[in-house]
């Protein structure tokens, strides 16, 4: 074992063959949060005795570690080795994923449950709303109708919208011409088949099960652009984990946050 250095890279795309390697390692598809953090994250290749692979960090968090086989084991003196050097306070790591996973559980420290990732989903009868909404995939001229329905559970940053209803990933629906509700099918990324589903019920319409039936709906339109669906919320929001069930879905991964 060598002493390990960390190198500033200039994107994602410098580490692709090891990002598809890190795909391989994973035994459940990734998160979009998390991938949608990365994306935003310095990139750096880890250094010892050539490349041992490479990680990402967003504002002191470290939010994804790859290493290849020749260096995992030595996966917590890595972890150790970039937290003085790149002044590492935080980590982020899924259960499903046995690298950082790995890395975050070396030495003993503090964490806490972030998320819980849905990957699990068996068919579940699911009543059909009566009255049955209309639904559509909303269009450019809908994208205030979206912000005023929006809870910031679902879009934390309204500015997103235009984009998402641009790429086509928001269907909205409606009774009587009102916003009942919307749902969201977003690809996780070109690497992955994941495809990560969200809901909002619109206050008026809520307590009626339409969540699980939007979500039902979201999970069909994945299946039918080739993809597989997934799903994940906060771990403390109790309302939107209830929804996933009824919808079929399992709660069978956690997104843990490690103080370092």
């Amino acid at each position: 074992m060598s002493a390990y250095s960390f190198r500033r890279l200039r994107s994602l795309a410098d580490v692709a063959s090891h990002r598809a390697a890190r795909l391989e390692s994973l035994t459940a598809l990734p998160e979009l949060y998390v991938e949608l953090s990365v994306r935003r994250s310095d990139v750096y290749a880890i250094q010892g005795d050539g490349v041992a692979g490479y990680l990402t960090v967003l504002d002191g968090t470290l939010t994804e570690l790859f290493l290849i086989p020749a260096h995992r084991t030595y996966a917590d003196t890595i972890l150790e080795a970039a937290i003085e050097s790149l002044d590492l306070r935080r980590a982020w790591a899924c259960t499903f994923d046995p690298i950082a996973l790995t890395a975050c559980t070396s030495a003993s420290r503090p964490y806490e449950v972030l998320g819980l990732s849905f990957r699990g989903l068996t068919p579940v009868p699911i009543p059909t709303p009566d009255p049955l909404p209309t639904e559509r995939i909303a269009a450019p001229d809908d994208v205030e109708r979206v912000r005023a329905a929006n809870h910031l559970e679902v879009f934390d940053d309204p500015a997103d919208i235009p984009l998402w209803v641009e790429k086509g990933r928001v269907t909205l629906f409606e009774l009587s011409g009102e916003v009942a509700g919307f749902g969201l099918c977003t690809p996780v990324g070109a690497e992955t088949l994941g495809c990560d589903l969200g809901v909002r019920v619109c206050p008026p319409y809520q307590g009626r099960g339409l969540g699980a039936w939007i979500i039902a709906r979201m999970a069909s339109r994945a299946r039918a652009l080739g993809l597989v669906p997934t799903a994940g919320c906060a771990f403390d929001n109790a309302v939107s984990r209830r929804t996933l069930e009824r919808a079929g879905f399992v709660a069978d991964h956690r997104l843990l946050h490690f103080e370092l």
